[in-house]
């Protein structure tokens, strides 16, 4: 199958030895790119503060190696470029700190060109992803009973997830459910990772489960998640939308048709644009929109295409997107108690 070939794009590749190196530097000059290589994380971030470059590739050998504290360490800049890790570990837990950290994908060692081009190729694409014209609104059936908040976050998504759920109370007036672009083996650890710290009940989604105020509902990998006009969760494979499948917008169109004005977009770090159309739609369906502050995401660009986008939101620190919505919930079930 035929590799896409984006706009050639400069590449620093973290490898420590040159002979493990020299196939990877074939792979992506063959590709188009412009390549440059590093043995180490410490070389690596003297070379990033020297001169731009579109993406990361780096080795990954051991939990406690040099990737983990690279990656860190680069969302200190002020505009990081993606991070490719490249690696035989497979243990989710220790896969998952890296996610938490930054790192935006996985390529398996060993590695098959085909595999290590198209991870390096969304990534690249979903960096570059140019900002799409909101929908227009929406025809809206019979409120539900009851709000629902959408979530999605991608690069530092799972840290910032995780942040936002610690801090937020029990609640009877809204359902939750959360798309976190990731691979299916990280959103089973993810759901077990978030049930410890949530206030209310964690599940993964399933074909037909009920959505149901007071729980928290976690879009499985590799399918998008939407509610149904029963107000049941349903799994599609339809095609990945921004180059990530879960996306976000599936989730918030379908939110805001079902739920309209009592429809809540809470869009949080991640690279791409995802999550921009469906906030839009939630805006003109009558729910309310909040946005992390890109000036204090891992990635900023998934929050900065919605405010690049004209849609209406409230930006925020991720240590007050919980309290916001807690005060929307009460305000809201003020204003329905005087109707």
């Amino acid at each position: 199958m035929p590799t896409r070939r984006p706009q050639p794009a400069r590449i620093l590749v973290v490898e420590s030895t040159s002979t493990a190196a020299l196939p990877i530097l074939r792979t992506l000059r063959g590709a188009g790119h412009s390549v440059r290589h590093v043995p180490n994380g410490a070389m690596a971030l003297q070379r990033l503060a020297a001169e731009p470059f579109d993406l990361v590739l780096a080795e990954w050998t051991r939990p406690e190696a040099d990737a983990l504290e690279l990656v860190r360490r680069m969302q200190d800049q002020p505009a990081p470029p993606p991070a490719v890790i490249l690696t035989a570990i497979d243990d989710p837990a220790a896969r998952e700190l890296l996610f938490d950290a930054g790192a935006t994908a996985f390529v398996p060692r060993p590695w098959q060109a085909a595999d290590l081009l198209a991870a390096v190729h969304d990534c690249l694409e979903r960096a570059r992803e140019p900002v799409d014209e909101p929908l227009p609104p929406l025809a809206l059936p019979a409120l539900a009973p009851f709000h629902c908040v959408c979530i999605a976050a991608s690069t530092g998504g799972p840290d910032a997830v995780r942040t936002l759920l610690r801090a937020l109370p029990a609640t009877a007036a809204a359902a939750f459910v959360v798309v976190v672009h990731g691979p299916a083996w990280m959103q089973v650890s993810f759901a077990a990772a978030l049930a410890r710290v949530a206030a209310m009940p964690v599940r993964l989604a399933a074909p037909d489960l009920p959505v149901e105020p007071g729980h928290i509902y976690l879009a499985p990998g590799d399918r998008h998640t939407i509610v149904d006009a029963a107000r049941r969760l349903q799994l599609l494979d339809d095609a990945p939308i921004h180059h990530v499948r879960p996306a976000a917008d599936p989730l918030f169109q379908s939110v805001a048709a079902l739920f309209g004005r009592r429809s809540i977009a809470v869009v949080l770090t991640g690279l791409g644009q995802d999550g921009t159309i469906g906030a839009s739609l939630v805006f003109a369906a009558g729910g309310r929109v909040l946005v992390q502050d890109p000036a204090h995401c891992v990635a900023p660009p998934m929050p900065r295409s919605v405010l690049a986008a004209g849609v209406p939101c409230t930006v925020l620190p991720l240590d007050e997107v919980a309290p916001a919505l807690v005060l929307l919930l009460r305000e809201h079930a003020a204003a329905a108690a005087t109707r």
